[in-house]
């Protein structure tokens, strides 16, 4: 009895563990004219009436996303498993 509460427990544990590890997702680079033209999107379908946006660069100096001055904000995210 106590061995199959025990292999249900780690067999739930490991799910658990599984799903969490898909669910991570990282940032990756994206161009600058990638972000000018994902930014202009942005500008179009929410009808934002601001024009300055501000590129988001991590220490590595690649862009990952950007800011808009309204608050919007765009990360290129990836998931760790693909």
């Amino acid at each position: 009895m106590i061995t199959l509460i025990i292999s249900a427990s780690l067999a739930c544990l490991g799910i658990c563990g599984a799903l969490c590890i898909a669910a991570t997702e990282r940032t990756v680079s994206v161009t600058i004219e990638d972000a000018k033209i994902i930014w202009t999107l942005h500008k179009q379908s929410s009808r934002c009436r601001h024009g300055k946006w501000m590129l988001i660069k991590p220490k590595n100096g690649k862009v990952n996303g950007f800011q808009c001055e309204c608050g919007y904000k765009y990360l290129q995210k990836k998931s760790l498993i693909t």
